[in-house]
């Protein structure tokens, strides 16, 4: 379903470069998603509308980039890098939660390498989660096998580890 959604990075900077190198080349190579998307004006570097929302690509070094926000959904990428805001406005990623308790079906994903053991927001937040593990199961037919997803393992030919069938790309 589409919704306000809030892409949060260290910086501002760091959101811009992302949304001219990464996103918008995406948006342009692909007719489909394109065409789902609306412009107005000249190309936005920080915000992408589409029908039922927006995305707004932000950094996390401003309080006033987190404040005053309605989101549903939010992606929060190299969360460690975040630092504090100034001002005595506290830890950017409690700052940016609240953000969504306006919905009951909110979703928040969290990206980051992790960085000092016990100091570490990711380390936190996995800790404090299920600490549930992505599991791909054989689609071969041929065994019931499944594999936890390793980051180091993904070449996009993925076999399984119980028959060897090629999973199809991840």
């Amino acid at each position: 379903m589409p919704a306000a959604s809030l892409w949060l990075m260290q910086s501002l900077q760091a959101a811009t470069d992302y949304m001219k190198e990464v996103v918008r080349p995406m948006l342009e190579a692909s007719p489909t998603l394109l065409a789902k998307t609306r412009r107005q004006g000249p190309p936005n570097y920080r915000r992408i509308l589409f029908e039922g929302g927006c995305c707004v690509f932000s950094g996390g070094a401003s309080a006033i980039n987190l404040a005053g926000r309605a989101i549903r959904v939010l992606l929060c990428d190299e969360i460690d890098k975040l630092r504090d805001a100034p001002k005595g406005e506290g830890d950017p990623l409690s700052l940016i939660l609240k953000r969504l308790s306006t919905y009951a079906d909110s979703k928040a994903l969290f990206a980051s390498t992790p960085t000092v053991s016990g100091g570490s927001r990711i380390e936190r937040l996995f800790q404090e989660s299920s600490m549930s593990r992505w599991l791909l199961k054989c689609p071969s037919g041929e065994c019931d096998g499944w594999q936890e997803l390793q980051w180091e393992d993904l070449d996009f030919k993925t076999v399984c580890l119980k028959c060897g069938h090629l999973l199809a790309e991840a």
